[in-house]
Parts: structure tokens; sequence; C-alpha cells
């Protein structure tokens, strides 16, 4: 059996389930560890049958803090990746693979075939971005701001931010956002695309966050899936590739029960109950 979650837990409320960042006492500042418990809990999720949408949210009174800056200082930030006395070339393999480890931590939010919504609320800083780029949909409460703030401490962010906001907001606010660092309100983040909607506070928030996933969960588990499938395919391929492959996903899914219900459901007028077969 699996160690349990010490960083984040895992709420599950028939097909939907919620990654809860829980460390309120620590800001969720992200340890090694959050990272890897982030991945661990994505790629459990993506196997369960039974989830069909997720809802990522945090506890206490913000989002998160972003890098736990003290355990990267004494580790990764202040020398300490390899092993005593090794060369300055080994040294630096050793913190390359570290961070080629993290960005796979959160890429797993990404090829999780379940639909994830990131609710945001008061301050996500750092990689916070990170985290909520790699999800499907964005919410926030009126009172988050959002901050690249990798710079702001002489660091090139390099956890998927700078890959994954570009699409999402534009080339001209990532590029503010990364150069400048500034925190930008939930109502800039709304304007620019950064989140799909505001909230008035968080309990209207996480209200908000679990009525889509709940309509997301409702939908032939198959299609979604499929649908995520395609649109991150087709996010990096040309668009006749992406034509493609969903052609062949669909000849390979079209015959599946769950269509068969959708049909039945629609000729006897009343709601489809899918199975995800």
């Amino acid at each position: 059996m699996a160690d349990a979650y010490t960083t984040i837990r895992i709420d599950r409320h028939g097909h939907v389930a919620e990654v809860v960042l829980s460390t309120p006492e620590r800001l969720n500042a992200m340890s090694m560890k959050f990272f890897y418990e982030i991945k661990r809990a994505f790629q459990e999720l993506d196997l369960d049958a039974e989830v069909r949408a997720v809802v990522l949210w945090a506890e206490g009174r913000l989002f998160t803090a972003g890098l736990d800056l003290k355990e990267a200082a004494a580790g990764v930030l202040g020398g300490g990746t390899g092993a005593a006395g090794s060369s300055v070339a080994a040294r630096n393999y050793s913190l390359y693979r570290t961070i080629k480890d993290l960005q796979a931590c959160f890429t797993a939010i990404v090829e999780c075939r379940k639909p994830v919504i990131a609710a945001v609320h008061n301050k996500c800083i750092g990689g916070g971005l990170d985290l909520i780029t790699a999800c499907d949909v964005r919410l926030c409460s009126a009172d988050a701001t959002f901050s690249i703030y990798e710079t702001k401490i002489a660091i090139v962010a390099d956890v998927g931010t700078l890959q994954r906001i570009t699409p999402i907001v534009g080339k001209g606010m990532a590029r503010e956002m990364a150069f400048t660092g500034r925190f930008i309100s939930a109502a800039r983040a709304l304007s620019c695309g950064l989140v799909n909607d505001v909230y008035a506070d968080k309990d209207a928030l996480l209200a908000a966050a679990r009525q889509l996933a709940g309509e997301i969960a409702a939908n032939a588990p198959l299609a979604v899936q499929g649908v995520k499938a395609v649109l991150n395919y087709s996010e990096e391929h040309p668009t006749a590739e992406g034509l493609e492959y969903v052609a062949q996903w669909n000849s390979s899914f079209v015959q599946s029960n769950d269509v068969s219900e959708a049909v039945s459901a629609f000729l006897e007028k009343r709601q489809p109950n899918f199975r995800g077969d």
C-alpha cells in the first residue's frame, strides 16, 4: 500500500476527486515531497475508473507561496545537489536531472486523462503558475493574484509556466508577467484568459468548481477523455495531423456502449446513464 500523502490530500465525491493542497501552516509552499506527491496523486487518479473530473484547490489563506525557498536554499539552490567533492559538471548534471524530475511531476497533470479544474484563491506565486497552467481550466476568487515570481529571485521559471502560459494568455501578456514578476489581479487574469471566471469569495469559487466538475463528470467518460487527448495532441501538431488523430480516435471508440446509451436516452427523452464502456 502506498504511503499516505502528507502535503496534499485526495477527497472523493462520486465521480469527482479533489486534490487539496493541505499545508496551510507553510502557506502551501512546494517542497520536493509536494512535487512527488502531486505526480503520484494524478497518476493514481488517471488510473481510477470511478474518477471522471478533478478539482485542485488549497486550504488556508492563500493558494500557494510557490517553491519552498528554505528547502531549496539548503539543497538545489544552495549547491547541495550531487555528492560532496563532485565536479562542477557532475553537480550541474545532478541539478539538470532534478529539474527534469520536477517538470515530470506537473506534466502528470497534463497527462492525466481526467479534466482538471484549478480553483485559486488569494496568492498564486511562482510554482503555483507552473501548477495551474498544467490544468485544463482555471477559476479564481476576486482576491486572487498571480505572479511568475521566479524572475524576482533571479531564477528562470523552469517547471512548465514559460512553456504553457503563452497559448493561454497570449505572447505579450506572458512576457510581461515573466519579465516583471509582478502580480496581476483576478480581473486582469480574466481579461487575458488565464482564468475562465472570477467568483466573489473562496466559498463561491469552490461551489462553482464543483458544479463544473459535476457537469463534466455527467458526460460519457470515454468521450471526455477523448476530447482531452485530442485537444492536447492538436496543441502540439499541425491541423492536418490533429484531424487524422481525431479520425482514428473516433473510429476506435464510436461504437462504445455509451454512444448507444446516449442515442437511447435521446429517443426515450431521459437523462443518459454513462458507464464509461
